[in-house]
């Protein structure tokens, strides 16, 4: 199992999930807005605050995605794409195109 905790834009509110590991976040509700489910829209844009190592690595749809969206940095992810591997602290962005 994996312990995902998922705070608010202001690193507020937090919310814990234990997940299975290899789940996609994308296949969880309630805590993250999903808007597309395809790295088009950049609605579930997040910062990874620690546990890099325990998320897949990005695939080229996903790296394109951020690219649009302006922000390709080492720790900001598209949920949407996720699947978790061990524990992560992860921080919403609120960015949509």
């Amino acid at each position: 199992m994996a312990t995902v905790v998922i705070y608010d834009s202001e690193e507020k509110n937090p919310t814990t999930l234990e997940l299975a590991t290899g789940f996609a976040l994308a296949d969880t509700t309630g805590a993250i807005k999903f808007g597309c489910r395809a790295a088009a829209c950049g609605k579930c844009s997040m910062t990874v605050l620690s546990g890099m190592e325990n998320l897949n690595l990005p695939n080229p749809k996903e790296a394109r995605g951020l690219t649009l969206f302006g922000r390709n940095l080492p720790n900001v992810r598209l949920a949407c794409q996720l699947r978790v591997f061990g524990d992560c602290a992860l921080k919403l962005n609120g960015v949509s195109k």
